[in-house]
């Protein structure tokens, strides 16, 4: 599997900021953050924890949008990590122009990323990449 052009610390940063954002909706509601059909992104405009995911997803350049875009797909089980050259390709093909405007529609999306960098790297460093192991 081809490394990732990301760097640790923009997709660190990007699923923490995802991880607010889950959070908000999960407060907010409960039934979206499950999953099910409920308040959208839309809903959220004005929220400081939405405008700060989407800024630092739309700063992304066009390939590293493109593997955010993967990762999330492949943490949600979408795609295998032996799939990633079909992900990316999907991804790339599917575009960037709107990533930010879709992937705060995914429910869980922090969780998501994290899986789908996991496939990458080792456990450690994993968790090193989300900030669980930062001093």
């Amino acid at each position: 599997m081809p490394d990732l052009t990301l760097s640790s610390a923009t997709i660190r940063g990007i699923i923490a900021k995802a991880r607010a954002f889950d959070a908000r909706i999960e407060a907010a509601s409960p039934a979206r953050a499950a999953g099910s059909n409920g308040a959208g992104a839309a809903d959220y405009f004005s929220d400081p924890t939405y405008q700060a995911l989407t800024a630092s997803l739309d700063r992304l350049s066009e390939d590293a949008g493109i593997e955010v875009l993967a990762l999330a797909w492949l943490g949600r089980g979408d795609f295998a990590p032996a799939q990633w050259t079909e992900a990316v390709a999907q991804a790339r093909q599917q575009g960037t122009r709107h990533l930010a405007e879709y992937l705060t529609t995914i429910p869980l999306l922090g969780d998501y990323l994290e899986a789908g960098l996991a496939a990458f790297v080792a456990p450690a460093e994993a968790a090193m990449a989300v900030g669980e192991n930062d001093d």
